[in-house]
């Protein structure tokens, strides 16, 4: 009877019992969110490692696509310049003398387009006799060689890489291919020259002598081109320390007159 009797344990003193941890349990808690801080601190790091990673890669990519798409062009490029060269020497009608003599086959309907061809052509053309086998040779109004005149018939024939073939820095090619176009009524030519050109300082003398001929189309763009090479070089202490006395009386007396003081 007295069991019967006895009261219970309180329920929310049981439950206090329950919630209540051990230090060693507290330890152990402490223990698995320290490693899981750690964890969560390496991913943090890792994340941008591999953000780095991937944008590098994609550049690589980008740099790769870039290169092929380089070699297509040059591939077409190619592929256009042997297609007109073959069609040339096929179907020519005509022959360009070049300085050393030599011929180069080219197109009248092609060249006809131009001041100075049209003109000739009218003047000398064979008439009715005229076939493949019998072609009509023309000199050019300007002596070249047979490099600048296949270089110019690939510009007139639309080939407007042509340029892009030729070394910016080889004065001759490019000055005979300016005043080449400039005789024959091609304007374009010459204004593409004038953009391309790359005047170096072992250059400049020779555009300065070619710049002392008459020119009919507008080189105020190679003379400034020129003016800038000269200019880099006066730049430079050891050129100014070479100069004798009378080298630097030229200079003064041409400052002088360009600039009165």
């Amino acid at each position: 009877m007295e069991q019967m009797g006895k009261k219970p344990a309180s329920p929310s003193r049981s439950v206090t019992k329950l919630q209540t941890k051990s230090p060693k349990a507290e330890e152990l808690d402490k223990s698995f969110r320290d490693a899981a801080q750690s964890s969560a601190g390496a991913g943090n790091r890792v994340r941008p490692r591999l953000g780095r990673k991937v944008s590098k890669m994609a550049e690589l990519e980008q740099a790769a696509v870039a290169m092929a798409e380089s070699l297509e062009l040059e591939a077409y490029k190619l592929d256009v310049s042997m297609e007109l060269k073959l069609a040339t020497e096929i179907t020519g009608d005509l022959n360009l003398i070049c300085k050393e003599g030599a011929k180069v086959p080219a197109h009248s309907a092609v060249l006809a387009s131009f001041p100075y061809f049209e003109a000739k052509l009218k003047e000398d053309w064979s008439g009715p006799g005229w076939n493949l086998n019998k072609k009509l040779d023309l000199h050019l109004p300007c002596a070249v060689n047979k490099e600048v005149i296949q270089a110019f018939l690939k510009y007139a024939f639309g080939d407007v890489w042509s340029l892009t073939q030729l070394e910016s820095s080889d004065a001759t090619i490019l000055q005979d291919l300016f005043s080449l176009g400039e005789a024959c009524g091609l304007p374009t030519l010459c204004s593409a020259i004038s953009e391309q050109l790359l005047v170096t300082a072992p250059s400049a003398s020779s555009w300065l002598e070619w710049l002392s001929q008459e020119h009919g189309y507008d080189v105020s763009k190679i003379r400034e081109k020129v003016k800038q090479a000269v200019k880099k070089r006066f730049r430079t202490d050891d050129l100014w320390d070479g100069l004798t006395v009378e080298q630097l009386q030229s200079l003064e007396e041409v400052a002088k007159k360009l600039k009165p003081a």
